[in-house]
């Protein structure tokens, strides 16, 4: 028999927007089925309230100040896909500890834990370089400037931002033409400073959806800039395609599919569009819940199902204060839970639905004591 391990892990997903978990109006059929088959993790905790350093924890098994992914300052993930940063190569991932067990491993999804080091293209911090033979996804993350209605996460930071900016190279070129008379050196210099820099900056902020929406197949960039939609049916495409020809192996395997849903910017496919009760945001979640059911039944019908250990869960809570520009809102449900994303010290921001199916086995109901994500490292190690 062939031992195979399935992770998967959604982006920003609230403690209450699936059926399992108290929400009676998004349809979450095939999560709820795990978790009808399988074990509710309903205390179950994430290292951090925001994606790079929750899912460094989750994978390394780490809290995720002592890998160096975790920030005093209030920006804690990547912003972009040039930074230096990234999970240090000496990390121990699960992926590199199964990797010594004879498991071939893959990812497709979301990495957002970092890409080069000193130089474009050395991936020191590339899922290859962390146990991963195969990659298929994000190496940062679907930031709202990769999507269709011009908002950026930078004005979400910063609602003034670009405003500001336009009125430097108005007060520069003020400054330098009453000064170009008698102080040409200084006029000179307040031009470059207060209207050619400007200018650069809100050039690079404007083409970030470009600059950051990357798709990659191993180390290679196959789609720059990113299309967001259909991009849940390539993952579930590339996924039955690693599935099919483990199926056929002797090996075991572990897959990890961090989704982009339901982070912002949202996107879905036509057949999900408009179809959830609850807009953008509850058609993103029905999209990804049939990713995971289109998953489950390749798995079942490769005849893998009985023997495959799956767990379910979200990488941070539910990002309650996200609205669309349409006023909209985009962000995710925490139930009974305070707070949300980015919020480390309110449940709400890193108690998330989590599910663990494994046929056969005794996981069967519910535990209601404190679980956490980094405790899956050290048993699927050992």
């Amino acid at each position: 028999m062939i031992d195979t391990n399935n992770f998967f892990t959604a982006d920003d997903l609230g403690y209450g927007d699936i059926g399992c978990f108290g929400n009676n109006s998004i349809n979450t059929p095939n999560i709820d089925s795990l978790a009808d088959n399988g074990l509710k993790l309903t205390h179950h905790l994430t290292a951090a309230a925001v994606c790079t350093p929750s899912r460094a924890a989750l994978l390394t098994g780490r809290y995720p100040v002592r890998t160096g992914m975790e920030s005093s300052n209030r920006n804690k993930v990547f912003f972009f896909v040039a930074a230096s940063g990234g999970l240090p190569e000496r990390e121990i991932t699960i992926a590199k500890a199964l990797k010594k067990k004879n498991y071939n491993t893959a990812i497709i999804g979301k990495w957002h834990l970092g890409n080069d080091c000193n130089r474009k293209g050395d991936a020191c911090h590339h899922p290859l370089n962390h146990g991963f033979d195969y990659f298929y996804g994000l190496p940062l993350s679907n930031f709202k400037d990769l999507g269709s209605d011009n908002e950026s996460v930078i004005t979400t930071y910063t609602p003034n931002f670009f405003s500001y900016f336009t009125l430097l190279p108005i007060l520069g070129m003020t400054l330098s033409l009453y000064l170009f008379k008698n102080h040409r050196f200084l006029s000179v210099f307040l031009g470059i400073i207060l209207i050619v820099i400007p200018i650069i900056i809100v050039m690079f902020l404007l083409n970030l959806k470009t600059i950051n929406g990357i798709l990659m197949e191993n180390t290679e960039v196959i789609e720059q800039p990113l299309r967001l939609k259909g991009l849940t049916q390539r993952f579930v495409k590339k996924a039955f395609q690693f599935l099919e020809k483990q199926s056929t192996g002797k090996s075991p395997f572990f897959l990890y599919i961090p989704f982009v849903h339901v982070h912002t910017a949202l996107f879905c496919s036509d057949k999900f569009s408009g179809k959830s009760k609850h807009g953008r945001y509850g058609d993103n979640i029905e999209e990804m819940d049939w990713a995971i059911g289109q998953i489950m039944e390749k798995v079942q019908s490769l005849g893998l199902r009985n023997n495959t250990f799956v767990y379910f869960s979200s990488d941070n809570g539910g990002h309650i204060e996200e609205v669309g520009a349409d006023g909209q809102r985009e962000g995710g449900h925490n139930g009974i839970l305070r707070g949300g994303k980015t919020m480390g010290g309110f449940e709400g921001g890193i108690r998330v639905p989590s599910i663990i199916s494994w046929p056969g086995t005794a996981l069967k109901g519910e535990i209601h004591h404190t679980t956490s994500q980094m405790e899956f490292f050290p048993k699927i190690r050992n």
